[in-house]
């Protein structure tokens, strides 16, 4: 039979081994998932989003009406369709049916290209990208004639 004495002592040993069982389980574990990180990656499908928001903005219905957009609006055309953030480049290129460019606009750093080459298959800092054409009715003053617009959409890490 086992004294009173004898149980008290077995049961602050329990306790030590239970705080020493937890600490290398957490231990492993922490360790583990160092090395089993898991990433969302969320930048091409944001490229995607932002191609389509902003493809709704400027050719709702597919009419485009270059009327509509002053001079100012045409070097910030995020900021034209309600969007805004330092993280994007938007690039659009309106052009006719012989493929000359009739309009410009863009907003963001059209520099981020050469990072997107840079650090092409580095994983996390990979940005997004998505280059975009479709058919449009263009529309200037009273005429309308059909041509295409073609997007380039960067979105850059979140630094």
């Amino acid at each position: 039979m086992i004294s009173k004495r004898g149980a008290m002592g077995e049961g602050v040993f329990m306790i030590y081994r239970l705080l020493l069982v937890s600490v290398i389980a957490f231990a492993i574990f922490g360790i583990s998932s160092i090395f089993y990180a898991y990433e969302i990656e969320v930048r091409d499908s944001e490229a995607v989003i932002l191609t389509r928001q902003v493809s709704e903005c400027l050719a709702p219905e597919g009419v485009f009406n270059l009327d509509l957009i002053s001079e100012d609006s045409r070097k910030s055309i995020l900021s034209y369709c309600g969007l805004s953030n330092e993280r994007f480049y938007v690039g659009v290129e309106v052009l006719n049916e012989a493929g000359d460019v009739i309009a410009e606009f863009s907003q963001g750093d059209s520099g981020s290209g050469w990072v997107r080459k840079l650090t092409q298959g580095a994983g996390q800092y990979d940005p997004g990208y998505r280059i975009f054409e479709y058919p449009v009715l263009i529309g200037q003053g009273i005429s309308e004639i059909e041509g295409k617009i073609k997007m380039e959409v960067i979105v850059s890490h979140e630094f």
